[in-house]
C-alpha cells in the first residue's frame, strides 16, 4: 500500500478552527472510513490547536501546520507544528471530569486528558523555533 499524506497551513485563531476540524474530518472519512473513533480523533486534534492558540500564541494568530499520515491501513499520525512560544502540553496536568454532567466540569485541563484517552501516543518536541506535538493512533479494532 502506498502511505497516504497531506498537509495544510492554517492560522492558529478561533476562524480557522472549523477549518481545521473540517481538514482531519475529510482526511480521515477517505482514509479510514470504516472506523469508529474518527470523531474523537477530531475532538483531540481540536483539543490541542485550542491549546496551541492559548498557550502558544497568547490567543494572537500565527499559523499553525496539521500534516496527517496514513502509515498504512490501520495507523494514523497527526503532526501539529505551531511557531509559537515554547509550549508542550503533554506537560498539562491531565485532569479527569469531576463530574459526570458536562453543565459541572470547570474548564482547564480535560483537553490532555481526553486526548491521552483517544490516541495511543501523544508526543512534543521542540525544533529550533517549532514546537512539534505528535498524535498517533492504531485505527485497528476501532
Amino acid at each position: 500500500m502506498e502511505e497516504n499524506k497531506i498537509t495544510k497551513r492554517f492560522h492558529a485563531n478561533t476562524e480557522d478552527l472549523q477549518g481545521i476540524i473540517d481538514f482531519v474530518h475529510v482526511f480521515l472519512n477517505d482514509c479510514f472510513s470504516k472506523y469508529k473513533s474518527k470523531k474523537q480523533i477530531e475532538l483531540a486534534v481540536e483539543e490541542m490547536a485550542v491549546n496551541i492558540m492559548n498557550y502558544a500564541y497568547h490567543e494572537k494568530s500565527g499559523p499553525i501546520e496539521i500534516e496527517l499520515w496514513q502509515e498504512d491501513p490501520n495507523h494514523l499520525q497527526i503532526e501539529i507544528t505551531d511557531w509559537g512560544d515554547k509550549f508542550d502540553p503533554t506537560m498539562l496536568m491531565p485532569r479527569e471530569p469531576t463530574s459526570d454532567k458536562i453543565e459541572e466540569i470547570e474548564e482547564g485541563g480535560l483537553g490532555i486528558y481526553l486526548t491521552n484517552r483517544i490516541m495511543d501516543e501523544v508526543r512534543y518536541e521542540r525544533l529550533g523555533m517549532e514546537n512539534h506535538l505528535i498524535l498517533r493512533k492504531n485505527m485497528a479494532g476501532n
